[in-house]
């Protein structure tokens, strides 16, 4: 069985029978819409059914007092019924030729009973005399009640069921709604210290960004300061000496690296690099060892050449050619 979805899937029917005008006898029924239909949860008997029934309900009044009677052949009786509502509460559900109805003086001895009770009155059913409501009629008006009154397009009509079922459905999404709320307001405060941290350890971070940052420029400005200073003090251009050791090169070396003003040691990124002027360091490669006695020789010859030192030579064991490095100091004046 396929389920049909309603504004409530549980509902009471609280049965009055009147004996007399005076008297009366309670029978509460707890129904719930499931996978298998309606059906009865729960039945109760006199005041134990007032304890515990809770939201919407059904009031089915049968026995003294309900009087019957027929749409054709007493329409003047029928038109004074329902012209006079502040009197009469009537029912015309339980036959299409007939009217139920009781004055509302006689149902007024429940209003003490019900008052202060969670229970929600939806509509009134009334039962002619000598008719019993047995389950199957108690099943068979809670299911019509909801397939009429309790779908989801009849929360948006103007009617008192669909007014007294939005009212319950209210009450109770409203706990809900606080207990989300309360838990929100909980997970905030746990929350609320860990984010502050968070946010002061960012703001750390990016202080000492900027500050790196603001070091690094400075000392690349000061690394370009003291390049151009270099140039400024050594008279040899760089593309001068980079063309005349380029043509002392011997065709069985071949030239690995050159630096002008190289470092003394590895540079520290927060400290001031430190350079050792007027010098060329040379890292070269040779097939044969009379290939770096002629570049040495070669580099001797040139004008701005005032030493040359061969740090090392040392051979390569795969390729069997000799790695040596090799430094120049420079003159200070234009020529010697």
């Amino acid at each position: 069985m396929i389920m049909r979805c309603f504004l409530i899937y549980k509902i009471n029917i609280l049965c009055v029978y009147f004996p007399g005008a005076d008297s009366y006898t309670l029978t509460g029924y707890i129904l719930r819409y499931g996978c298998k239909g309606v059906r009865v949860v729960e039945k109760m008997r006199e005041k134990e059914s007032l304890a515990k029934m809770k939201g919407p309900s059904i009031l089915l009044i049968q026995g003294y007092g309900v009087i019957s009677k027929n749409k054709n052949t007493d329409p003047d009786i029928i038109e004074k019924v329902k012209g006079d509502e502040n009197t009469f509460l009537y029912d015309d559900n339980f036959c299409k030729d007939h009217l139920l109805f009781i004055r509302k003086n006689q149902i007024n001895v429940l209003s003490g009973l019900l008052s202060g009770k969670k229970i929600k009155l939806l509509p009134v059913r009334l039962l002619p005399s000598g008719e019993t409501p047995d389950d199957q009629y108690i099943i068979y008006l809670a299911r019509t009640f909801l397939e009429r009154e309790a779908a989801f397009k009849t929360l948006f009509l103007p009617t008192k069921n669909s007014t007294a079922i939005a009212e319950y459905l209210y009450k109770k999404a409203r706990i809900y709604v606080l207990a989300c709320i309360f838990i929100l307001l909980i997970i905030n405060t746990l929350s609320e210290s860990k984010i502050r941290n968070e946010y002061a350890l960012q703001t750390n971070r990016i202080l000492l960004l900027q500050k790196e940052a603001g070091q690094q420029d400075h000392l690349s400005r000061k690394k370009q300061a003291e390049w151009q200073g270099f140039n400024k003090r050594v008279p040899w251009k760089t593309a001068f000496l980079c063309d005349r050791i380029a043509a002392d090169v011997p065709p069985d070396v071949f030239l690995v690296q050159l630096s002008l003003h190289p470092y003394k040691k590895k540079p520290d990124k927060n400290k001031e690099p430190q350079f050792l002027k007027n010098k060329i360091d040379l890292v070269a490669e040779s097939i044969t060892p009379d290939g770096i006695t002629a570049f040495i020789n070669a580099l001797k010859r040139e004008s701005f050449t005032a030493d040359i030192h061969l740090a090392l030579v040392k051979q390569h064991k795969e390729t069997e050619r000799f790695i040596f490095h090799t430094q120049i100091t420079l003159y200070e004046d234009e020529l010697p």
